[in-house]
Parts: C-alpha cells; sequence; structure tokens
C-alpha cells in the first residue's frame, strides 16, 4: 500500500509512527510505502531547526513527547521514549554532534545541557527532537519504505482507483492520503486590510498575524514607537526579536528575580489587548 502524509510536523510523524506500529502488529508480511511531504524540513514551519533560538515553546519540556504509552488506544502495540526533557539530558548532545549541517547546533547544546523537565524548550530544539524521532522511525521501519520529499503539494486529484499527488517538482499515485498541514497562512481580515492599506499610504511598518519568526522587523529603528497589538503567543515572540534578539540581555539579581539590560538597539513598544493581560 502506499500511503502520502502531507504535512511533517508532529502530527505527520505521530501518524507516522501510528502507521508503522499498525502494519507491524497486525500485517507484518505487508509492505508499507510511505512519503512524507512538506515546503520545510522534518518538524515543519513552526519548528525550524534554523530559526531564532530565543523562541521558545509555551509547554514545559516534560510534557512533550512523540511517544505512546497505555493512554494511547488506538491499534497498534505502545513505541515508548523519551519525552523531550530527557531526550535533551541524554540523547540531543550526541545526535547534535553527529549533525554539523545544523548551524545553530553550539546554541541548541547549551540549551539542551540546561533544559529542565519544568522548563521551556526552544522551538528549534523541538524541530531537533523531531528530526531524531523521524530518523529513529526510519531505521525500525523493516520492510516497509519511508521517503521525505521536501516539497509543497499544489494539487490532490481523486481517481477511480487512488489519488494523483503534484507538487511544485514532481507528481505520483497514492492509495490513501493524510493531510497533517498544521498552522495555516490566513487571509487578512477586513480589519487587518485596512491597518495595512493605511500603514502602505502612510510609509509606515505593519506586520499582519502569521509566523512571527519570519517576520522582517530589520525596518524598526533603534527608540522607534512600535505598537503590539495583542498579548498572546506572537507578543512573546515579538517581544523577544526586539529585545534579546537586539543584544538585550536578563540578569538574575541577588533576589532571584530577572533584571533586563537593554543594548539600546531596541525600539519604544507600547503593547495591550481587550483583554488588558498576558495569555
Amino acid at each position: 500500500m502506499h500511503i502520502t502524509l502531507i504535512g511533517a510536523g508532529p502530527r505527520g510523524l505521530l501518524i507516522l509512527e501510528r502507521l508503522l506500529s499498525w502494519q507491524q502488529n497486525r500485517f507484518p508480511k505487508r509492505q508499507l510505502t510511505i512519503v512524507l511531504t512538506d515546503p520545510y524540513p522534518i518538524g515543519g514551519r513552526v519548528w525550524k531547526i534554523d530559526q531564532d533560538p530565543n523562541l521558545i515553546m509555551n509547554t514545559a519540556a516534560s510534557q512533550i513527547t512523540l511517544f505512546t504509552d497505555q493512554t494511547v488506544t488506538n491499534v497498534g502495540p505502545f513505541l515508548t521514549g523519551p519525552d523531550l526533557s530527557t531526550w535533551a539530558l541524554t540523547t540531543a548532545s550526541g545526535y547534535l554532534d553527529a549533525h554539523p549541517e545544523f548551524n545553530n547546533r553550539a546554541i541548541l547544546l547549551r540549551q539542551a545541557a540546561a533544559l529542565g523537565p519544568n522548563n521551556y524548550a526552544s522551538r528549534a530544539l523541538y524541530g531537533v527532537y523531531q528530526h531524531w524521532f523521524f530518523n529513529m522511525l526510519v531505521a525500525r521501519a523493516g520492510n516497509n519504505s519511508i521517503t521525505f520529499k521536501q516539497q509543497t503539494v499544489v494539487s490532490l486529484a481523486k481517481n477511480a482507483a487512488n489519488f494523483t499527488i503534484t507538487t511544485d517538482q514532481e507528481s505520483w499515485h497514492t492509495d490513501q492520503v493524510v493531510m497533517a498541514l498544521g498552522n495555516l497562512k490566513n487571509s487578512l481580515t477586513r480589519d487587518q486590510k485596512a491597518l495595512d492599506d493605511y500603514a502602505h499610504a502612510h510609509d509606515l511598518f505593519y506586520l499582519a498575524p502569521g509566523f512571527p519568526e519570519e517576520g522582517d522587523l530589520s525596518t524598526i529603528e533603534p527608540q522607534a514607537p512600535v505598537i503590539i497589538r495583542g498579548l498572546g503567543l506572537s507578543f512573546f515572540d515579538l517581544m523577544s526579536r526586539l529585545t534579546e534578539g537586539r543584544g538585550g540581555r536578563f540578569q538574575k539579581t541577588a533576589d532571584g528575580l530577572l533584571a533586563y539590560h537593554p543594548s539600546g538597539r531596541e525600539p519604544h513598544i507600547f503593547t495591550g489587548s481587550r483583554r488588558g493581560f498576558p495569555y
């Protein structure tokens, strides 16, 4: 059977693991040919390994895992393994050493060594965990074939007997398709479009909601007034990029609190939300 998984982030990897467990438990002699496709490397867009290592997850490391246990009721045996914090302590160093192509490897090594169960890992480090998990599944695949194609799917057509997948590089037929698309880019709302139009008309900078890690903030000058609308997850990403990302640093004081030492390259940030508090 030929199966295509569209999306190679956490959901796509979890589906891959369950398919392999199902096959090995129920139909060990039946071969699966599985293709994962994603325009970004393993881990997908949100968990890119080469992103700013100051951007962190919103869940404690000990609560992050791609493995299964007795709480999983799907078909197939359990595949137990380390959560993110345990992996960082036991496995991350050797895996990072084996992959010199990761351009922020030195920072990730330091992050892994310091990560505790109740700490919040960087999104880049979780990307390495997913990279390791995928390679572990490939090594355990047995008689199955697993291929990753870093390509963008542009068309999916249902035929009489199967599906035709077309990417920006090639086409192939597949028996089954699973879409694990993750977070997608949205069109601007009417209010957002109005803000964008106003910014263009008055030579201002406007960054629409989306993936804050990818927004170009280089045109924001030091001490320039900046409004961040909303106090959710994107707020913290933007705050990090405009403070620590510009050379500022936090230092622990004698009473255990953190004091921020600016670099002088930060803008003047105004922020707020309808609820009025971070969430």
